[in-house]
């Protein structure tokens, strides 16, 4: 049984469906989709990369000295550097140092190695563990569950000052928190930012272990990084569903989009009321529509009617106008003599008023010269 995958044009195995999403040839064809691109075909993304892979590196000097850490200006007087008498006193330091730290990080640590998602009950900032009379949290029924998971989020709301968006609409408190331990736990991934911390990739490099406490420690100390993100899921994961629920639909004969989709792409759906999730909306395909009604209702206008917005057009004859100045309304009218647009009402209070203030503004100003220029135009008693 095959499927045909929407982004590549290619008929794909059932067996193949999870490798050909996660393959570099579909996720560059969901990048050129979204650029607004035909895809291509494998062979022309092979093709692609093997004449990338082929491009040689340019060869660059090295003027820098990792014992010294010191540079240099031209390659000849680093290999002056390179003989002189600090230089070898300080590469037998180095050298020393550096084989300590190797024979340190070979030596696994416990937290490091173990990378499981958090259970039921720990805290996803600190070491914390919450139990209720003294059973395992996996054996507990569902409600007893959700009160644990209840106290684990109080907690990390009070101590931490943890934020959850719509915290009285979480249907599954439980299944929240469990989703968020193997995010942190297994992943060791940030919940607001989404950073990873699997230190260096270069191979044999003591920073390359996951550390749980780094990801905790990145996120107590970001502000604004002790809460739950709720963006779009990533594309890879979104097809994946798409897919799953395309394969069910065959059946049944009716699409049933999954809840990434239903949610307009947000994180953690399925453990919220669907009353607060945004609606998704789909862009117009006519070249006639210029303008977007987002689900909040706010209507956005194009650019090329810019200038249509911008306008001020003149208000007709008999049209009813607020005087700011006092709240009163008065009638506009138009001269058939006449062109602009005029009020009845005399401008003589206006004029009044801007004089009034002139005046008074003047007086201020002179005031305080006075008093700062008093020092210098005669003396002072």
């Amino acid at each position: 049984m095959t499927y045909l995958c929407s982004s590549c044009k290619a008929d794909v195995s059932v067996s193949e469906r999870i490798n050909h999403v996660r393959s570099d040839w579909h996720i560059y064809n969901l990048k050129r989709v979204v650029s607004g691109l035909l895809p291509i075909s494998e062979d022309m993304f092979v093709h692609k990369k093997q004449l990338i892979a082929a491009e040689a590196p340019v060869a660059i000097e090295k003027t820098y000295c990792d014992a010294c850490k010191k540079s240099f200006a031209n390659n000849k007087s680093f290999t002056a550097h390179l003989v002189s008498k600090r230089h070898i006193h300080n590469s037998h330091l180095f050298k020393t140092k550096t084989t300590q730290t190797v024979i340190s990080s070979t030596k696994p640590s416990a937290e490091d190695c173990l990378t499981e998602p958090l259970p039921l009950g720990s805290c996803l900032f600190c070491d914390r563990y919450i139990s209720l009379n003294y059973l395992p949290n996996e054996s507990l029924d569902s409600a007893k569950q959700s009160d644990l998971a209840k106290r684990v989020l109080n907690h990390m709301f009070d101590v931490h000052k943890f934020s959850v968006p719509f915290p009285e609409r979480l249907t599954d408190p439980a299944g929240l928190l469990i989703e968020l331990g193997r995010i942190v736990g297994e992943e060791r991934c940030c919940l607001a930012c989404g950073r990873q911390f699997y230190g260096s990739c270069v191979e044999g490099s003591d920073n390359a272990r996951i550390s749980l406490s780094a990801v905790r420690s990145h996120m107590l100390d970001k502000p604004g990084h002790k809460q739950v993100w709720y963006g779009v899921e990533d594309p890879i994961q979104v097809a994946l569903l798409v897919a799953k629920a395309e394969e069910e639909s065959n059946d049944d004969c009716k699409i049933n989009y999954p809840k990434a989709a239903l949610a307009g792409g947000e994180l953690f759906s399925q453990f919220y009321d669907q009353s607060v999730l945004a609606p998704s909306f789909i862009l117009s395909d006519d070249e006639d529509v210029y303008e977007v009604r987002l689900p909040s209702g706010t209507v956005l206008g194009h650019r090329k009617m810019r200038t249509i917005y911008k306008q001020h057009l003149a208000a007709t004859d008999g049209a009813k106008l607020l005087n700011r100045d006092n709240g009163q309304k008065s009638v506009s009218i138009r001269r058939p003599d006449f062109k602009a647009l005029i009020q009845n009402r005399s401008n003589a209070d206006s004029e009044r008023r801007l004089n009034e203030q002139r005046k008074y503004w003047d007086l201020v100003t002179g005031v305080q010269g006075n008093f700062h220029n008093r020092l210098h135009l005669r003396r002072q008693y």
